[in-house]
């Protein structure tokens, strides 16, 4: 009789974790959306900037977790630039600074996040590295320079995520960078007399020793 009590006391206790599972599943199937492991986003803030008459330009990250709370990322970007003349010289004219007149570049890289809620809506931090590639051609005032520059940014950010139950996300955060380059090299094209005026502020500008760094989003989760 002993053994057949225990058998029953265990019987009743697995039935009702196995009813209280599932009363809590169908909590969290209501009220979160289910765990989705991957991501793609595309990078808004880059579609917008080929909005400028002569600047193409796209991004794209890819996400999965590790564990529970930690997510890897891989990304890239493209940028070509053959902005107008008009554009250019108001520039130029206006600000007094040098002006990247055609050339393209590219960023790759991966990067580490760890996030509250693995499943919904979530406070996000990480870190991340970029290796980027810029050709370009810069014009200060009636000279123009031949730029080539391959550089190193690690960087760290946060923000926070938004999920939706269908797995559409958004997110939005800020950060820092600190671009290093791995090989740099400005030339003058010609020898006009802003020539060494622009020179010095064209590397002022690559050598720019912190970057606020942007981490905007639209995707899916899958």
């Amino acid at each position: 009789m002993k053994l057949v009590s225990t058998l029953v006391g265990l019987a009743a206790l697995v039935l009702g974790a196995s009813a209280q599972a599932q009363d809590v599943s169908s909590v969290k199937s209501e009220s979160n959306p289910p765990l989705r492991r991957v991501s793609v986003e595309v990078r808004p803030l880059e579609s917008l900037i080929s909005a400028t008459p002569g600047i193409a330009s796209g991004g794209l990250s890819i996400e999965t977790y590790l564990g529970h709370n930690f997510g890897l990322r891989i990304g890239g970007s493209y940028a070509d630039v053959n902005l107008p003349d008009r554009i250019v010289n108001t520039a130029n004219e206006e600000r007094d600074t040098p002006v990247v007149e055609k050339g393209y570049g590219h960023t790759a890289g991966a990067g580490l996040r760890y996030y509250d809620n693995p499943i919904g809506d979530s406070l996000y931090a990480g870190g991340d590295i970029d290796y980027s590639m810029l050709k370009t051609t810069w014009k200060f005032n009636d000279d123009r320079f031949a730029v080539e520059r391959y550089a190193v940014e690690p960087s760290i950010v946060a923000g926070y995520r938004w999920v939706w139950q269908n797995g559409v996300l958004a997110r939005i955060g800020a950060g820092a960078g600190l671009p290093r380059a791995d090989s740099q090299t400005v030339t003058a094209e010609t020898d006009g007399p802003d020539a060494a005026e622009g020179l010095d502020k064209i590397n002022d500008a690559l050598d720019t020793p912190v970057l606020a760094k942007l981490d905007f989003g639209f995707g899916m989760m899958f």
